[in-house]
């Protein structure tokens, strides 16, 4: 081994060292998240209980699917496929997210032609999620973190505010999301702590008599920004089990014969049925805010269940 290879033998050694280190803490099961590793520290952890927050809109960056560069919104849609492959990963879809091409469609597109398929079908549906900037006003602990990043399912937020956007009277929307005193803060109470066991409910809007500071605006989040955009390759890896092949495309029987679902043994027939075709690839803030804001009614009627 001369010097040139050693360095280069050094280096990998060192990658996997350092990524070793990182994943010491690490029990297992998803190994991917859909916001990338320098935005994890600003994620709001939405606890069991009433909350009360403020939406802060947002300029959209250079990955915004339907907007310019610059333009403003409020949100960002993503939907994301779970449990892909043997290590349960989790891959925003490129198709339903981004306008572009997603294996996992494309698989679950040839598997509707196949009959008795309709389990697998329906496990590959990608899941309908929202990312906001917030401000939470539940107490000065949170109100002191400032603007903070928050993914939540559809389900549990979304379907709730926009239903009650429109005034029933009058026809006309409440623009809950401006920065401005026309604004709204929003309240509701999460109940339950786990995935299958917790609703979310009484969603109310709360009249404010405060801006939102410009320090704050400033503060938000390209939210098409903080979401991990994977390359088509890797996405076909994790779900199929073998490198994309440029070369056996449009031959998918291969593909379509092989299980929808992850776990070793899906993964080792998938390798098998593609074996012919596959190949190698390479006055505080607080008080002021709730003086503004009538207190959370968080007991109202409207529930929902946690997808």
């Amino acid at each position: 081994m001369n010097k040139q290879e050693t360095l280069a033998m050094k280096e990998r050694l060192m990658t996997s060292t350092r990524k070793a280190y990182d994943q010491k803490d690490s029990y297992g099961g998803v190994r991917s998240s859909i916001i990338k590793e320098e935005f994890q520290d600003r994620l709001w952890k939405c606890k069991e209980g009433t909350h009360m927050v403020d939406i802060i809109p947002f300029a959209a960056g250079s990955f915004h699917p339907t907007l310019k560069e610059g333009e403003a919104d409020f949100k960002m849609e993503v939907y994301v496929h779970y449990n892909v492959g043997g290590g349960e990963q989790q891959f925003i879809c490129l198709t339903r997210t981004l306008n572009k091409r997603c294996p996992i469609c494309e698989d679950q597109r040839d598997l509707r032609k196949q009959e008795g398929k309709e389990d697998a079908v329906k496990g590959l549906y990608p899941k309908r999620r929202n990312l906001y900037n917030i401000i939470v006003l539940d107490n000065e602990e949170e109100l002191a973190k400032g603007v903070q990043l928050w993914d939540v399912a559809q389900w549990n937020f979304d379907k709730h505010v926009s239903a009650r956007a429109r005034n029933a009277r009058t026809g006309e929307f409440i623009p809950y999301a401006y920065p401005d005193k026309e604004g709204k803060t929003i309240s509701f109470e999460r109940k339950g702590k786990g995935s299958k066991d917790t609703d979310f409910i009484g969603h109310d809007f709360l009249a404010r008599d405060y801006d939102i500071p410009q320090e704050d605006l400033d503060d938000a989040m390209k939210l098409d920004d903080v979401i991990v955009i994977p390359a088509f390759e890797d996405v076909f890896l994790a779900h199929f089990g073998y490198p994309y092949d440029p070369a056996a495309e449009g031959n998918l029987e291969s593909r379509a014969a092989a299980p929808a679902t992850g776990g070793l043994d899906a993964r080792l027939s998938r390798r098998n049925a593609a074996a012919p075709s596959a190949a190698p690839a390479g006055d505080t803030k607080l008080s002021r805010r709730n003086t503004a804001s009538s207190a959370p009614a968080a007991a109202a009627a409207s529930s929902a269940s946690a997808s």
